[in-house]
């Protein structure tokens, strides 16, 4: 499931043009190095829960772990 949705991640960035390395993927900063809009955000959580069948809620992205890939994996990932 994990390889899962790092490969998921990995093909929404490169779907909307970000130049990311899927080996060091889970050390990037959504805001820092990957400088996803509000709007890209929120489509890549919609898509996520319809994917994973999941719920996210708002206040788990307000989680300072979430602002990074690794702390928004293991966050999907203990809903599994």
């Amino acid at each position: 499931m994990k390889n899962q949705l790092i490969n998921f991640l990995y093909q929404f960035f490169t779907d909307r043009g970000c130049a990311v390395d899927i080996d060091n993927i889970l050390e990037l900063s959504f805001k820092d190095d990957i400088a996803l809009d509000s709007f890209e955000i929120l489509t890549l959580v919609m898509q996520i829960e319809l994917t994973f069948g999941i719920k996210i809620e708002p206040q788990e992205l307000l989680d300072p772990k979430t602002n990074y890939v690794s702390g928004f994996v293991d966050m999907v990932m203990a809903k599994q």
